[in-house]
């Protein structure tokens, strides 16, 4: 444990264990807020350059078939159907 020092200087000067409790939980909390807004951050950077890639095509608009089949799906022929299916939502040839 990185804290044990000061731990130890806290407990030495009366800290109770709820004391040492809550100033963890604390810090613990403010981590995870920090890493969760620079997730976020870093998420929707990411997003926006993702969506720079495509060409033709938002972002929002990729669904989990598309994903699960290799990439956006204009036609089934990539997905092992039949490549004159324009617009066909079925994906029973993909192996996802």
């Amino acid at each position: 444990m990185q804290r044990e020092r000061e731990i130890g200087v806290r407990i030495a000067m009366g800290a109770t264990a709820r004391n040492i409790a809550q100033m963890v939980s604390a810090r613990v909390f403010a981590m995870v807020l920090l890493g969760a807004a620079a997730g976020l951050t870093l998420g929707l950077v990411s997003e926006r350059f993702v969506t720079s890639l495509l060409y033709g095509i938002k972002g929002t608009e990729m669904s989990l078939d598309d994903i699960a089949c290799g990439g956006v799906t204009v036609r089934r022929g990539s997905c092992g159907g039949s490549p004159g299916e324009a617009g066909d939502s079925d994906r029973s040839g993909c192996a996802a």
